[in-house]
C-alpha cells in the first residue's frame, strides 16, 4: 500500500488533536497508523525541555529551524516506518505561515516548501491536507475553556495565523485539501473526510 501523509492545519483549539484521535480510533482496524506531533517521544524533549537555560522557544530563529528539521525528521520517519497511514498535527502550513511573519526571505520558504514536496513525490507518498475551518472567536473561546495551556500566547498566534487562513487552496504547495467545518461541535462532514483520507 502507498504510503499517506495528512497534515492537519487550523487555528489554534479548531479541534485538530480531537479530530485526529477520533480518526486513529476509527480507522486503525484498516490502517497501521502512525500520529506525529509535539507529543511523539522522539522530539518533544526537544521543543519542551525543562531547562530555561537552552529553551528554543526564546529565540524566533531557533525556533524556525527546528519546527522545519522536526518536519523532515518526520518525513524520514515515515520512510522507515513499518506504518502506511500518518497524520500530522500541524506541518507545511504552518511552517510557512511562521517564515512569512518572522520575514525569512521568500527564496528559503519557497525551497524549504519545494524540497519538502519534491522529497514527497521522490518517496512515492501520498500527501493531503485537511484543514480544520472554524471561527477565529469559537477557537479563541475554545482556549478559555481548555486548562494547561498558554492561553494568551495560542489566542495571539490565532490572532497572527487570521488573514494567511483565509483562502488556504490559494497556497501553490496545497494541492489535495479537505476542507471540514469544526465550528459546530458535532461534525457534519465526518463522513467525507473519511472518504477523502481513503481515497
Amino acid at each position: 500500500m502507498q504510503k499517506k501523509v495528512i497534515i492537519f492545519e487550523g487555528f489554534g483549539s479548531a479541534g485538530k488533536t480531537t479530530l485526529i484521535k477520533k480518526l486513529k480510533n476509527d480507522l486503525e482496524n484498516e490502517f497501521r497508523i502512525e500520529v506525529l506531533d509535539n507529543t511523539h517521544p522522539k522530539y518533544a524533549s526537544i521543543l519542551f525541555t525543562d531547562n530555561e537555560e537552552v529553551s528554543i522557544n526564546k529565540s524566533k530563529s531557533l525556533y524556525f529551524c527546528f519546527r522545519w528539521t522536526r518536519l523532515f525528521l518526520f518525513l524520514n520517519s515515515i520512510i522507515n516506518s513499518d506504518s502506511d497511514l500518518f497524520f500530522f498535527d500541524r506541518g507545511l502550513l504552518t511552517n510557512y505561515i511562521y517564515g512569512k511573519e518572522d520575514r525569512v526571505p521568500d527564496y528559503m520558504l519557497e525551497e524549504l516548501v519545494n524540497y519538502f514536496i519534491n522529497t514527497i513525490k521522490e518517496k512515492n507518498l501520498i500527501y493531503k491536507t485537511v484543514f480544520v475551518d472554524c471561527d477565529l472567536e469559537v477557537a479563541n473561546a475554545r482556549c478559555t475553556s481548555r486548562e494547561n495551556i498558554d492561553i494568551d500566547r495560542k489566542i495571539r498566534r490565532n490572532k497572527m495565523f487570521a488573514p494567511y487562513l483565509k483562502n488556504v487552496s490559494d497556497y501553490y504547495f496545497i494541492k489535495d485539501l479537505a476542507v471540514i467545518d469544526a465550528s459546530d461541535t458535532v461534525l457534519k462532514e465526518y463522513e467525507r473526510l473519511i472518504q477523502f483520507i481513503k481515497e
